[in-house]
């Protein structure tokens, strides 16, 4: 996988041939796996042991070995990493069960993923990124706060574009205004 030979991939079950999509970075996917020490199989991990699957984002809260590798997945494949030490918890390793300076094998099965941002964290709004661009310009639209100014001109008309309701404030079931 990687030219340092530091991430190293073996296909085990290929993925159905309509799976071409692969999850990128910041992604929440969802996988099975079984983590093992390279040096000698002992299993130190295994979410198909406690019989739920692991949920991430890709590139947050996992070793980086794991950010590197599972965007090279898709949905149904199931392939064995071979992750060197200073990918996975690198020289003080996570005891007891895994050791300073190990390498580690996982089989990872990637179950899901889901390709948009949760823009509340509540799952009311998801934002799918079409193409590249500055994220850094993207504004959270904010209709509730008050105020004259070009701020509440430009939630106004997000609001009015994406609803296709009136650039007033929304109203309540009752027709009025919250």
């Amino acid at each position: 996988l990687m030219g340092d030979c530091s991430v190293m991939k073996t296909i085990i079950k290929e993925a159905p041939a309509g799976n071409t999509a692969k999850p990128d970075w910041g992604h929440k996917v969802k996988v099975h796996y079984v983590g093992t020490l390279t040096l000698d199989g002992t299993k130190f991990d295994s979410s198909r042991d406690r019989g739920t699957p692991f949920e991430f984002t890709v590139g947050a809260g996992v070793i980086q070995g794991w950010s590197e590798a599972v965007p090279t997945m898709r949905v149904g494949e199931i392939a064995k990493f071979t992750i060197c030490a200073e990918k996975a918890y690198g020289a003080s390793g996570s005891p007891p069960k895994i050791p300073a300076n190990a390498s580690l094998d996982f089989e990872i099965e990637l179950l899901s993923f889901l390709d948009r941002e949760d823009v509340c964290h509540d799952g009311r709004v998801l934002k799918k990124k079409l193409s590249g661009g500055d994220s850094e310009s993207w504004e959270q639209p904010n209709w509730r706060r008050g105020g004259a100014g070009p701020r509440r001109l430009r939630d106004a008309r997000f609001w009015s574009a994406a609803t296709g309701v009136s650039p007033e404030r929304p109203r309540g079931r009752d027709g009025a205004k919250p």
